[in-house]
Protein backbone atom coordinates (compact mmCIF):
# COMPACT_ATOMS: atom_id res chain seq x y z
CA UNK A 1 0.00 0.00 0.00
CA UNK A 2 1.42 3.36 -0.95
CA UNK A 3 2.18 6.10 1.60
CA UNK A 4 -1.05 8.40 -0.34
CA UNK A 5 -3.04 5.76 -0.48
CA UNK A 6 -2.79 5.52 3.80
CA UNK A 7 -3.21 9.17 3.84
CA UNK A 8 -5.70 9.37 1.39
CA UNK A 9 -7.60 6.63 3.80
CA UNK A 10 -6.94 7.68 6.69
CA UNK A 11 -9.58 8.75 8.64
CA UNK A 12 -10.45 12.19 9.41
CA UNK A 13 -9.42 13.14 13.12
CA UNK A 14 -7.07 10.51 13.50
CA UNK A 15 -4.32 12.92 14.09
CA UNK A 16 -6.39 14.61 16.54
CA UNK A 17 -7.23 11.60 18.58
CA UNK A 18 -3.60 10.37 18.54
CA UNK A 19 -2.20 13.83 19.72
CA UNK A 20 -5.39 14.12 23.00
CA UNK A 21 -3.82 10.92 23.80
CA UNK A 22 -0.46 11.65 23.62
CA UNK A 23 -0.85 14.70 25.34
CA UNK A 24 -1.22 12.54 28.65
CA UNK A 25 2.09 11.13 27.89
CA UNK A 26 4.51 13.81 28.54
CA UNK A 27 8.29 12.75 29.36
CA UNK A 28 9.74 9.35 28.85
CA UNK A 29 8.86 8.19 32.17
CA UNK A 30 5.35 8.70 31.03
CA UNK A 31 5.58 6.88 27.31
CA UNK A 32 2.67 4.68 25.98
CA UNK A 33 3.39 1.35 23.96
CA UNK A 34 2.50 1.59 20.48
CA UNK A 35 0.05 -1.48 21.67
CA UNK A 36 -1.64 0.93 24.36
CA UNK A 37 -2.44 3.77 21.92
CA UNK A 38 -3.99 1.40 19.65
CA UNK A 39 -6.24 -0.10 22.17
CA UNK A 40 -7.08 3.76 23.07
CA UNK A 41 -7.74 4.50 19.64
CA UNK A 42 -10.26 1.20 19.43
CA UNK A 43 -11.89 2.32 23.05
CA UNK A 44 -12.82 5.75 20.91
CA UNK A 45 -13.94 3.20 18.03
CA UNK A 46 -10.74 4.09 15.41
CA UNK A 47 -9.73 0.53 14.99
CA UNK A 48 -13.02 -1.07 13.40
CA UNK A 49 -14.47 -1.60 10.52
CA UNK A 50 -12.45 -0.49 7.18
CA UNK A 51 -10.11 1.25 10.30
CA UNK A 52 -9.18 -2.22 11.74
CA UNK A 53 -5.75 -1.91 9.91
CA UNK A 54 -5.18 1.08 12.51
CA UNK A 55 -1.45 -0.13 12.78
CA UNK A 56 0.25 1.45 9.75
CA UNK A 57 -2.31 4.34 9.86
CA UNK A 58 -0.94 5.31 13.15
CA UNK A 59 2.77 5.36 11.94
CA UNK A 60 1.57 7.66 9.03
CA UNK A 61 -0.42 9.85 11.10
CA UNK A 62 2.68 10.39 13.86
CA UNK A 63 5.08 10.94 11.23
CA UNK A 64 2.59 13.80 9.85
CA UNK A 65 2.45 14.58 13.45
CA UNK A 66 6.04 15.35 13.30
CA UNK A 67 6.50 16.66 10.05
CA UNK A 68 3.58 19.67 11.35
CA UNK A 69 6.02 20.23 14.26
CA UNK A 70 4.80 18.37 17.17
CA UNK A 71 7.29 17.12 19.45
CA UNK A 72 6.26 13.23 19.68
CA UNK A 73 9.32 10.87 20.08
CA UNK A 74 10.61 7.63 20.61
CA UNK A 75 13.77 5.97 20.64
CA UNK A 76 15.10 2.46 20.43
CA UNK A 77 16.32 1.71 23.71
CA UNK A 78 12.76 2.99 25.24
CA UNK A 79 9.86 1.57 23.81
CA UNK A 80 6.68 3.78 23.14
CA UNK A 81 5.92 7.29 22.06
CA UNK A 82 5.31 10.58 23.95
CA UNK A 83 5.22 14.50 23.81
CA UNK A 84 9.22 15.58 24.58
CA UNK A 85 9.57 17.25 28.08
CA UNK A 86 12.42 18.64 27.55
CA UNK A 87 14.74 19.31 24.52
CA UNK A 88 16.99 16.87 25.58
CA UNK A 89 14.31 14.20 24.96
CA UNK A 90 13.57 15.59 21.47
CA UNK A 91 17.19 15.79 20.36
CA UNK A 92 17.74 12.23 21.09
CA UNK A 93 14.68 11.09 19.17
CA UNK A 94 15.95 13.18 15.96
CA UNK A 95 19.41 12.79 16.92
CA UNK A 96 18.31 8.43 16.09
CA UNK A 97 16.26 9.83 13.08
CA UNK A 98 19.21 11.51 11.68
CA UNK A 99 21.86 8.26 11.67
CA UNK A 100 19.13 6.12 10.53
CA UNK A 101 18.70 8.46 7.63
CA UNK A 102 22.17 8.78 6.76
CA UNK A 103 22.81 4.70 6.98
CA UNK A 104 19.82 4.43 4.81
CA UNK A 105 21.24 7.22 2.31
CA UNK A 106 24.51 5.50 2.34
CA UNK A 107 22.63 2.04 1.46
CA UNK A 108 20.75 3.53 -1.18
CA UNK A 109 24.11 5.23 -2.91
CA UNK A 110 25.82 2.23 -2.52
CA UNK A 111 23.46 -0.05 -4.08
CA UNK A 112 22.63 3.00 -7.47
CA UNK A 113 26.56 3.19 -8.42
CA UNK A 114 26.73 -1.35 -8.10
CA UNK A 115 23.25 -1.57 -10.50
CA UNK A 116 25.02 1.47 -12.91
CA UNK A 117 28.55 -0.49 -13.08
CA UNK A 118 26.42 -4.19 -13.48
CA UNK A 119 23.36 -2.76 -15.64
CA UNK A 120 24.63 0.15 -17.39
CA UNK A 121 25.99 -1.70 -20.39
CA UNK A 122 23.03 -3.66 -20.77
CA UNK A 123 20.56 -0.32 -21.18
CA UNK A 124 19.45 0.08 -24.57
CA UNK A 125 19.13 3.65 -25.73
CA UNK A 126 16.13 4.10 -27.64
CA UNK A 127 16.49 7.92 -28.09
Amino acid sequence: MKRADVLGDMPQGLERAILSILLFHVGIKNRISKAELISQLAVSGWATGKYSNIERKVRVAVSQLRKAGNLIVSNSSGRGLYVAENYEEARSCFSEMTGRGKDILETARAMEKSAEAKYKQQTIKMF
